[in-house]
């Protein structure tokens, strides 16, 4: 594991979705077995990039959540590394029966993405907001669970992610992030990133709120309070 720290609290010109754009399209110029299934939201996520490239390896199950994730698990029992991508609400929510049975009991690997989690789906509404996607995929047995925060952990997380052998989600904020980490960064799945060292308190933090939680630490230091900080990216294994 190895990273470099931004930290300014500046927004990135990029979209968070395309560190996952970007990782999946090297790993499938190089692995003809890696696949993408999404839920009629490639606009919205950018994968229409990976249809174009890889018309092959790339599907559009429509909307029709519970059903995708069979067709993804189905592709996986015959061999396939499979990506499945839709809201975190319709990600959790709608599929997670078929998640559970077809991919998580059978020990498949189907790496689930769900974009907009929590407040980050904005005007979409509370029925787009869901908070619970992380503790649904966090009861599946063996399974991983990931809440990234900036493009750069976006992208070496989705390459880390397609070597799992079973079940995985990862929740991301599709755009309008907060750059933490330099491009090259990489980390390792089920340990934290010490941001920040301190000795009188320790605030972990993921997602969207790493930012937030150095930004703590700096109004905390302002006062002479000693607050360490730390990225603990993967909520399973913990």
């Amino acid at each position: 594991m190895s990273y470099t720290l931004i930290g300014k609290h500046e927004k990135d010109s990029r979209a968070n979705r395309d560190g996952y754009v970007s990782a999946m399209l090297e790993m499938m110029e190089k692995n003809k077995d890696l696949i993408h299934v999404d839920c009629d939201l490639m606009g919205c996520i950018n994968t229409g990039k990976l249809l174009k490239a890889f018309p092959g390896q790339t599907f559009n199950a429509g909307i029709a959540e519970q059903n995708a994730m069979g067709v993804a698990a189905g592709m996986a029992a015959t061999g396939l590394d499979v990506f499945i991508h839709s809201f975190g609400c319709f990600a959790a929510r709608r599929m997670f029966d078929q998640a559970f049975l077809a991919a998580g009991y059978s020990k498949l690997p189907v790496h689930v993405i769900g974009s907009d989690p929590g407040v980050c789906a904005a005007f979409n509404g509370a029925t787009h907001m869901p908070f619970e996607d992380c503790a649904l995929y966090m009861s599946v047995p063996e399974s991983v669970v990931i809440d990234s925060c900036d493009y750069a952990q976006t992208y070496a997380l989705t390459k880390k992610l397609a070597q799992e052998p079973g079940l995985s989600y990862m929740r991301l904020i599709r755009k309008g992030f907060t750059t933490v980490y330099a491009d090259g960064s990489d980390f390792e799945i089920g340990k934290g990133v010490t941001l920040r060292d301190g000795t009188d308190v320790t605030i972990i933090a993921s997602g969207i709120l790493v930012d937030e939680a150095l930004k703590a630490e700096e109004q905390l230091a302002a006062k002479g309070i000693s607050a360490r900080v730390i990225d603990m990216h993967t909520w399973k294994p913990l």
